[in-house]
């Protein structure tokens, strides 16, 4: 699974000088790696762990609004696994095309969180609904 940090476009207005959003999203991500673990997940079952500070916003419409400082939770299969192990990832265009598919899909009302990493599920299966966000309502820390 892959962990991702995200924040909305106001600046941090606190903490240390030169903590900014990337800071932010970062220690964001890594504090739902250390619950995942301290609940008892395996250690190794995370891949990856990181910050977007505001680059991916969950509402592109809206990119200060409180919705869009979250976490994004990415459980991956194990072909997805292996293409992020060996930095094989899916190219922008893939993702592109993926969030294209996803706007179709009835009830999401054409917001659609993006991810970093994106694989299609295969053609058998249905498509997996995107992740709501995690408390978007919190305040910044």
């Amino acid at each position: 699974m892959t962990l991702t940090g995200h924040t909305d476009t106001s600046p941090f207005s606190g903490g240390e000088r030169g903590y900014s959003n990337w800071e932010l999203s970062a220690d964001r991500a890594n504090a739902s790696r250390r619950e995942l673990l301290a609940a008892g997940m395996d250690e190794r079952k995370i891949l990856r762990v990181m910050g977007l500070a505001a680059v991916v916003p969950f509402d592109k419409s809206a990119p200060g609004a409180p919705i869009n400082r979250r976490i994004s939770i990415v459980v991956m299969n194990s072909m997805a696994e292996r293409r992020v192990l060996s930095g094989t990832e899916l190219q922008a265009s893939d993702i592109e095309e993926f969030e294209k598919a996803l706007s179709r899909v009835p009830g999401l009302g054409g917001i659609v969180p993006p991810s970093p990493t994106v694989v299609p599920a295969p053609q058998s299966a249905a498509p997996a609904a995107p992740a709501a966000p995690v408390d978007p309502g919190s305040p910044k820390r």
